[in-house]
Parts: structure tokens; sequence; C-alpha cells
């Protein structure tokens, strides 16, 4: 009779598919390299915003530009569109492009997600400028909303600037985001 016997190679399939992975110490992963490189650059983006960005004659340039922009797409729709600053306002509601509408965070959160990713130089620039100007172009549809919204109806204007608008915009930074990485990947990396 035979007894039964312990295989040759005592480990299980799970254990190998686990070690196949494992290429090195931890800080050498591409995941953690990323995470890495994407939490030190949002960091820093985030201290230049606030320590720099929002006390500069650019800054006050973009929120000017950012309402005339949603003075054009307002236009159509209202008799009197005037942009005075970075104040729309139309007959039935004012809003003032300042700090947190400006679309500056959400760019910088695209900026450091494609920075950090490992692609080309080329491919770095195509994702940051054409992210940025996606971005803001969303940033100029969120304060021409929020004037329509609130001239509608005013209960709603809140919601719609401090919840709606902030998610929308993260959720079109993610998909941003994805659909560049994915088109920096060659046809056999997606494989």
């Amino acid at each position: 009779m035979s007894h039964p016997t312990e295989p040759e190679n005592p480990g299980n399939g799970a254990n190998e598919a686990a070690h196949a992975h494992d290429d090195g110490p931890l800080y050498a992963q591409p995941w953690v390299r990323f995470a890495v490189a994407f939490a030190l650059l949002i960091s820093i983006f985030e201290v230049i915003y606030h320590a720099v960005a929002l006390e500069s004659a650019a800054f006050y340039k973009l929120t000017h530009t950012l309402a005339q922009a949603a003075g054009v797409v307002l236009e159509p729709f209202y008799d009197r569109v005037t942009v005075s600053s970075a104040r729309v306002s139309t007959n039935k509601f004012v809003v003032t492009v300042d700090y947190g509408c400006d679309g500056i965070q959400v760019c910088t959160l695209l900026m450091a997600a494609v920075l950090a990713f490992p692609s080309t130089v080329m491919q770095k620039v195509v994702g940051v400028v054409g992210g940025v100007l996606w971005l803001q172009a969303w940033n100029v549809m969120r304060v021409a909303t929020l004037v329509a919204v609130g001239g509608f109806d005013r209960k709603l204007f809140e919601p719609t600037h401090i919840y709606i608008w902030p998610t929308l915009l993260v959720v079109i930074c993610l998909a941003t985001w994805m659909a560049w990485a994915r088109w920096t990947l060659s046809d056999d990396e997606l494989a």
C-alpha cells in the first residue's frame, strides 16, 4: 500500500503567484514610486497655491479671465451680462470667481498625476497643457452654471456650488488622467 507523500515543492499556487510579482523591495515597485511622487508633487503644489499663487497678480488675472469666459457663455441666454473684475452678473444673480472657484487645485491634482506617471517628456507636456486647458474649460462651465442656477433658484446654488460641481470636477480630472495614461501606454503594455 502506498502512503501519501508531501510534494517536492511545498509551495502552493497562491504563494508562487504572489512571489512572481515580487520584483524587489517595496520602494522599487512602480505603483509605490508613483504614489510617493504624486504625494510629494501635490504637497508642493498646495504649498505654492496657498503661499504664492493666491496673492499674485497672475491669480487675479486668472479669476478675471474665468469670469470673462463665463460671461461669454452666458450672453446668449440673458438680456444683460456684466463682467467686472472677477464678478459675473446677470439681471438675476451675481457670482464672484474667487479662491476655490479658480480651478487651480483640480488642475494641480491632474498635473501631479501626469508628472508622477512613467511617460515621456512630450506625453507629460501633452497631459499637463491639454489637461489644464480641458479642466479650465469645465471650470468656466461651472461658473456659468452657478450664475444660472443661482438666478433660477437660490436654494439650489449652495449644494451645486459646494457639492455637485467640486465632485464633478474631480471625476472629470480622474477620467482625464485615466484617458491620458491609457494613451501613453503602448498596445503591448495593455495586453
